[in-house]
């Protein structure tokens, strides 16, 4: 049977190059695509690349009578990539899009006969304010988030876990610019913004002991993953949380980004207690977002075997962050000069 692939957020910064992977191989692939962006494809021209029109909030995705009837006797895989990961943005929209979104495509799944596994990508972010080691093939009971996209995050991935489908579920770290080239859609996310204040100077001390681990993958790291493991069916009903050694705390990384934007690093430390009522007291505040802030001394780490194991049998390098740090902010500089 022919691999048909199905996949929305096909306009997303994650998505464009999941289908530049998938491309690479044999197979058929249709892309979600809203009214207007599919412009943002157009650079992919590829008669195995074909565009439907629709959106993942609207009920049958709001894909036409004529596409649902054709796409029914298609599609073998579906990668749901869509979704909002900036944690800054209204709640409404962010479950929405996130839980709402998962709903209607799982729901839009159920039509299609030939489909074999339900690929999610997920987020780190279901951790919440989990502390120790996080497991990869289970979803623990969480209560506490740190922000409203870590919630929807966490709701969306269990409608994949409790609905009948063979899964695939991929948690991604922060997905930050190419490891090449640094290029990058937006600068957004924790990462992102830790560059921008120290470039501004506005970092003025390190938040605690900043010995939380900064979890992050290149853009091209992660979607060749989920590509090859997407065509692989020997991982239905896989989880993989995408976390590799060595990672670096906030520390190192602050003291490194430092170095590379040649501003000072931050002049003293300020005690974590009094950080940790910094952050208890502005949480009350709707319009300041101290969800990132937390994770400078989040103790948390993520299990990571079968991501271990799959990227060996995919030959899968995953780089370590200082090893191309050098290029996202070069990346960073050009575009903020």
């Amino acid at each position: 049977m022919i691999t048909t692939f199905f996949l929305t957020g096909a306009t997303g910064f994650l998505g464009r190059r999941v289908i530049e992977n998938l491309l690479n191989e044999n197979g058929q692939i249709f892309a979600l695509v809203r009214k207007g962006s599919e412009s943002k494809l157009n650079y992919l021209k590829n008669k195995r690349l074909t565009f439907v029109r629709g959106d993942v909030t609207k009920k049958e995705l709001g894909i036409s009578n004529i596409d649902r009837k054709f796409l029914k006797h298609k599609v073998t895989h579906l990668i749901h990539c869509a979704g909002l990961r900036d944690p800054n943005t209204r709640s409404a929209e962010v479950f929405r899009v996130n839980v709402t979104g998962t709903k209607n495509t799982l729901n839009f799944a159920k039509k299609l006969p030939k489909l074999k596994v339900f690929i999610h990508i997920s987020s780190k972010a279901v951790a919440g304010n989990y502390e120790g080691e996080f497991p990869e093939q289970s979803l623990p009971e969480i209560s506490n988030f740190h922000n409203d996209y870590e919630k929807s995050k966490y709701q969306a991935e269990n409608l994949v876990r409790n609905n009948n489908f063979e899964f695939i579920i991929i948690r991604p770290p922060t997905i930050i610019g190419d490891s090449h080239t640094g290029e990058v859609d937006a600068f957004d996310g924790s990462l992102y913004r830790i560059i921008s204040a120290m470039e501004q100077r506005k970092l003025l001390f390190y938040p605690g002991l900043c010995d939380g681990f900064l979890h992050t993958l290149p853009v091209d790291t992660v979607a060749r993953f989920c590509s090859e493991v997407s065509m692989d069916p020997t991982y239905v009903n896989i989880t993989f949380n995408l976390s590799a050694s060595p990672l670096l705390t906030f520390r190192e990384f602050i003291d490194m980004t430092s170095k590379l934007l040649g501003v000072s690093w931050p002049s003293f430390t300020m005690p974590s207690f009094l950080w940790n009522l910094f952050i208890k007291v502005f949480s009350y505040l709707p319009f300041l977002n101290t969800g990132s802030l937390s994770l400078f001394n989040q103790k948390l780490t993520y299990e990571n075997d079968a991501f271990m194991k799959a990227c060996k049998k995919h030959k899968i390098v995953i780089p370590a962050l200082r090893t191309y740090l050098p290029n996202i902010i070069h990346y960073y500089q050009e575009k903020n000069g």
